[in-house]
């Protein structure tokens, strides 16, 4: 299950990227070290974490 989770995640980065074949592992390190620093990665991923946690939650039934 983690290989393809690996598998999928790279052929997104992938496609995403035009050159990412050519990207020496620290390149694509400092590149996402680069980009996820900034504010608007930094407010995407907190909301992603707020919309994950509310989803986890369990429905509750008030009586």
């Amino acid at each position: 299950m983690r290989t393809h989770h690996l598998i999928e995640r790279g052929a997104i980065f992938e496609s995403l990227i035009p050159n990412a074949k050519d990207l020496t592992n620290e390149q694509v390190k400092h590149l996402l070290k680069t980009v996820l620093q900034t504010k608007s990665a930094a407010c995407f991923l907190e909301e992603i974490a707020k919309e994950n946690a509310a989803a986890s939650l369990p429905n509750c039934v008030s009586m």
